[in-house]
């Protein structure tokens, strides 16, 4: 496999090699063994980056993507965190999912080595107790190569 442009430890939760990998992102499925879910939104987590010009600010980064966001999804909290020693935004909304399942959407978005990187934790909303501390976890991992 390609060598990925971060690292990401997925433990035992999320299989430790990407289900799709893209020319900007990648995709991480539940790991073999793990407990149910709801079969209609499986537990992913994602992770993307895009190239940025230099002089570009985490808030431009987040007020731009929030813009997106809001389109089809509702927005219930934000806060200014630390992934990998990284100065971060954490986003939290819901959104309908697979055949309108209600979806909760957890990401992360940060400004590190020219990129901006998001991680996002997506589970069907009925899971997200049992699942968000666990997605949270592996997303807080991630490091920049």
């Amino acid at each position: 496999m390609e060598a990925l442009p971060f690292a990401l430890d997925s433990g035992t939760l999320l299989a430790p090699e990407p289900r799709v990998l893209l020319d900007e992102g990648a995709v991480f499925g539940v790991a073999a063994g793990v407990p149910e879910y709801d079969p209609r939104a499986e537990p992913l987590v994602t992770v993307a980056w895009l190239e940025e010009p230099p002089g570009v600010t985490l808030e431009e980064v987040v007020d731009e993507d929030l813009a997106r966001l809001l389109s089809d999804s509702m927005l219930l909290d934000h806060e200014r965190v630390v992934v990998g020693e990284i100065d971060a935004v954490r986003t939290f909304a819901i959104h309908r999912g697979p055949d309108g399942l209600p979806t909760a959407s957890e990401q992360w978005r940060l400004l590190a080595g020219g990129r901006r990187w998001t991680v996002t934790a997506m589970t069907a909303l009925a899971d997200q107790p049992v699942w968000g501390a666990r997605l949270a976890e592996v997303a807080a991992s991630l490091r920049v190569t």
